[in-house]
């Protein structure tokens, strides 16, 4: 793994929250959450109409973007995990919105015969505005 990637940004890698990828979502998680596909429940809800499901996440800021970072931290594809991830929320985020995902590295290190990266990333809306703030850990064993 390299050492020098630390500090290295990567993105924006871009995701469109489509109804249709929702729908998917939902039915095959068995969460059928009327916040996440009934308009006129969610209408009335906290968050004023559907939102996506946060487990979503996993999607656009975990999924493609990942293999943007063991590329440019080096990391051995038949060796890498994926070892935790966390989020923040900080606005709801709604079907249909252009999502922007920026990643950094911010730390590469050794411990116990295993290599591990440190990523840290945001998410932006369309509008600009921060919706998720994330870290995620990777290892090469």
């Amino acid at each position: 793994m390299d050492k020098n990637a630390v500090g290295k940004e990567i993105g924006p890698f871009s995701y469109v929250t489509w109804g249709r990828k929702i729908r998917q979502f939902v039915d095959a998680t068995g969460d059928h959450n009327p916040l996440y596909i009934n308009q006129e429940f969610a209408k009335d809800s906290k968050y004023g109409g559907t939102i996506v499901p946060p487990a979503m996440a996993n999607a656009f800021f975990v999924g493609t973007p990942i293999w943007s970072v063991v590329e440019v931290c080096k990391i051995d594809r038949a060796r890498a995990l994926h070892a935790e991830q966390e989020y923040e929320f900080l606005k709801p985020i709604r079907p249909l919105t252009l999502l922007s995902t920026y990643y950094k590295i911010v730390d590469v290190y050794e411990k116990k015969g295993l290599s591990f990266a440190v990523v840290e990333g945001i998410t932006k809306d369309e509008d600009g505005d921060i919706v998720l703030k994330g870290k995620i850990k990777l290892i090469e064993r």
